[in-house]
């Protein structure tokens, strides 16, 4: 009895690792996982709940794992691995900053969830570019609040913001980033020197406007398509010490928008612009007398907004201390511009960071009322000047009938200040609104009262012809992606082919998918889809008795049953898998793992199978069936289990990688019955292998020549990738050198013909040195390829759980 609780132990350490529990606090993986994937930071499953969650609360995607990088070869490795499984496998990446994503952008189904705030690198600012402008060096993770404060030090910050701070870099730079300083200064994408990415390949490149300006362009709002930002260097200017931030109210929508459109024209203006709506608020002016001080006291406790649509202007003026006086005679000259209701005028003095950080403070009132994890439906739209008093006289009013669901921004931006070579769509007219209804919905039936007047606003535009575009945008469907991108949507298809092409990236953007061939053609079609069948796996702890094998018979009744034999469990299984392709997929596989190779196919009564042949059998089965897109699910059944210590008394929480632990007490002899989805099995199964060593291995007599096939193997395509890169290398240098050959000749009588002759000395011996590496690396090939065959050429033994060779990735 004690080697079977021994043998369960050993079974639950196979299967059900890193369950998650409501007690389990450490978010990494044991040390032995490390080496797998060459990490220097932590993978962990335990932390894949928490992933599955947004600033929206709308979706919850769970992942398979959760890598926290601690550098940038942490996110290579984990990308590379992937792309390696090949088409077959269905494993995403998904690149996590600050969670405020709003429909599950940042997650991914059974896939792997990048934490980029655990990356690391800090910020660091560098006073002297080369064009001579001072810029940041921040990483990817970083959250500008952060690079905000390390500016500081310097007297420095970046030009152009978004309201809420605490947000990563490359989270802001895969969208846009815009606040009320985008009219002067762009979005934050246009206000980046340089980025280095991590490719869907697996792949570092640096880019910019010199340097891979295509993957710089597309990258910058390419909503993480093309690549993961690890690192970004950000124009800095001078920051000002102190801000004069200004509030006015009006109740006429054309003036408001009119005052608005000329401040963000005007060579001298205020320094930061935003409106917002307001509708049906009581004690509106009142609530800002905690904030802000009235110029007229008297006649702004006289004002009342009780069921008003009011629009309020908000401004800021920047300065430093010595500045103050004539600080006051620019607001001034400003203000004396504008039509706002003249009892409503409020200012306020704070300092560049406070104003900055404004929105934090706000976050931390309602969290303090449970009040910020709450869903949050919003709603971004750019809409183009010539329709927004359109889209206003219908909207505000009508669909919108109060705004006590949160803020309403209404905002002009300038389109001039927009590189058009990035992947940000925006209206084509030179002056176009943000309209961003920040919703929330604390209450039972409020998100879907919200989603329910996103529809009608979304479904308004498209029937008036109001040429309107999502920022932040959401969509389900392809065609609708097509028609956001517009005449923009095979540029940004065959980007995506170039740097993705196994889609891998940023799957919860819903614009590609595995499976679907993403490239510059006019159709992107579907892989074919079929009935998903079940697998059973039969695990027996002993032999059967009676009453076993009637509850089999009748569990197993009406299903073709497929027994194992451990010599040769691979080409069983291949055979298997063969004929799951052929057969109707919606019959479900008994697989019955046998010891005794003597027993027959078919046999009424398996022998005992001892837990050790499970690690062999899951190994070959995974390998073989758990990418295969037939199969839907695999059921694990453990039998005769009596006087064994029940999983209860381990662990039976919801499994980290897959569905619920589902006990099912009514089977008799069988004691547990559980479900994994096959892909997130596989993906744990496949880092676990590597690091369990069976104190047993030689009761099944493990050899080692699979293992050293599938590193050889590894080996030989890495280097093979290698000689490639180093080929390519050499022949445009090589072209490059006949070019220079061809302008030597031309110039040879002139008196640069001496620069030319070294430049091309310097290539040739370039060249020379590419050719010996070449030849090693040629050489290595070759001694690869001998043991590879050597290996090939060994005695066939029994498999070995080890996964190198997974089956999903194709053979290089």
């Amino acid at each position: 009895m004690a080697m079977h609780s021994y043998f369960l132990h050993l079974f639950l350490i196979v299967a059900l690792v890193s369950v998650v529990t409501t007690h389990v606090s450490n978010p990494v993986v044991p040390s032995p996982l490390r080496p797998l994937l060459h990490l220097q930071g932590n993978l962990s499953f335990d932390d894949a709940p928490l992933a599955a969650k947004d600033f929206g609360n709308i979706y919850q995607l769970l992942p398979a794992a959760v890598l926290y990088p601690a550098s940038v070869s942490d996110v290579v490795s984990t990308v590379q691995h992937v792309f390696q499984l090949g088409p077959r496998s269905k494993l995403t990446v998904a690149a996590r900053g600050h969670g405020h994503s709003l429909q599950g952008q940042a997650q991914t189904d059974g896939g792997i969830v990048v934490r980029m705030e655990a990356l690391g690198g800090g910020t660091r600012v560098v006073h002297q570019h080369h064009g001579g402008q001072p810029y940041a060096d921040a990483s990817g993770g970083e959250l500008w609040i952060n690079v905000l404060v390390e500016c500081l030090k310097h007297g420095l910050a970046p030009k152009s913001w978004t309201d809420y701070l605490h947000l990563t870099v490359g989270g802001t730079l895969s969208n846009a980033g815009i606040s009320g300083q985008a009219f002067r200064h762009g979005p934050q994408i246009s206000n980046v020197y340089q980025l280095e990415i991590v490719t869907g390949k697996g792949e570092v490149m640096n880019c910019s406007e010199e340097e891979n300006s295509e993957l710089f362009h597309a990258a910058r709002g390419g909503l993480g398509q093309f690549g993961i930002i690890t690192r970004a260097q950000i124009a800095l200017e001078p920051a000002p010490e102190m801000v004069r931030w200004i509030r006015v109210l009006y109740s006429d929508f054309t003036s408001f928008t009119e005052d608005q459109e000329m401040l963000i024209s005007a060579k001298e203006t205020f320094d930061y612009i935003e409106g917002f709506v307001i509708t049906n608020r009581t004690g509106l002016i009142n609530n800002w007398r905690s904030s802000f001080n009235p110029r007229d006291p008297v006649r702004a406790s006289q004002f009342d907004s009780d069921g008003k649509i009011l629009f309020c202007l908000e401004m800021t003026k920047n300065f430093n201390q010595h500045e103050a006086e004539s600080m006051d005679q620019q607001v001034e000259q400003h203000l004396s511009k504008l039509r706002y209701l003249p009892s409503t005028l409020f200012q306020s003095e704070v300092s560049y960071l406070e104003f900055l950080d404004r929105v934090h403070a706000s976050e931390v009132k309602l969290r303090s009322k449970g009040l910020w994890d709450v869903p949050h439906p919003w709603l971004n739209l750019f809409i183009p000047r010539a329709r927004i008093k359109d889209f206003a006289r219908e909207v505000f009013g009508k669909i919108l009938r109060d705004s006590s669901r949160g803020p309403i921004l209404l905002y002009p931006l300038n389109r001039s200040k927009w590189d058009n070579r990035t992947s940000a769509v925006i209206p084509d007219e030179e002056i176009f609104y943000l309209v961003a209804l920040l919703s929330s919905a604390p209450s039972p039936g409020s998100l879907e009262e919200a989603l329910k007047q996103n529809r009608k606003i979304l479904d308004f535009c498209n029937k008036e012809g109001i040429k309107m575009k999502q920022y932040l945008p959401y969509y389900t469907t392809q065609e609708e992606w097509r028609g956001h991108y517009g005449d923009r949507w095979e540029m940004f298809a065959h980007r995506k082919g170039i740097y993705d092409p196994l889609s891998i990236l940023a799957p919860g953007q819903r614009i590609f998918h595995k499976g679907v061939q993403s490239s510059s053609s006019s159709r992107v079609t579907l892989c074919p889809s079929k009935p998903r069948a079940s697998i059973f796996f039969h695990l027996f702890l002993s032999i059967p008795d009676t009453s076993a094998l009637a509850s089999r018979a009748a569990i197993t009744a009406g299903h073709r049953e497929l027994y194992l034999r451990s010599p040769h469990i691979r080409a069983e299984l291949s055979s298997i898998s063969s004929a799951l392709a052929g057969s109707d997929a919606t019959a479900d596989y008994r697989l019955v793992p046998c010891l005794s190779s003597r027993q027959s196919q078919g046999s009424s009564s398996p022998v005992s199978c001892p837990i050790l042949l499970f690690t062999v059998v899951l190994s070959s089965l995974l390998s073989a069936l758990a990418v295969n897109e037939e199969v839907r699910e695999i059921v694990f059944l453990l039998w005769d289990c009596s006087g064994i210590p029940s999983l209860d008394e381990v662990s039976t929480g919801g499994l980290g990688c897959g569905g619920p632990l589902v006990q099912q007490p009514t089977l008799g002899p069988v004691t547990t019955i559980f479900a994994i989805e096959p892909q997130r099995l596989w993906l744990r199964y496949s880092l676990l292998s590597h690091a369990m060593h069976s104190p047993f291995s030689e009761e099944v007599d493990q050899p080692p020549s699979q293992t050293r096939i599938d590193q050889l193997t590894l080996q030989l395509a890495e280097k093979e990738r290698e000689l490639e890169r180093v080929s390519k290398d050499r022949a445009r240098q090589l072209a490059a050198l006949r070019s220079m050959e061809t302008q030597y000749r031309v110039v040879k009588s002139c008196v640069h013909a001496e620069k030319h002759e070294t430049e091309l000395s310097l290539l040739r011996a370039y060249l020379d040195d590419k050719q010996d590496t070449i030849a090693r690396q040629q050489t290595i090939i070759n001694s690869l390829h001998a043991q590879l065959a050597q290996a090939l050429n060994a005695p066939e033994a029994p498999e070995s759980p080890d996964i190198s060779s997974h089956g999903s990735a194709p053979s290089p």
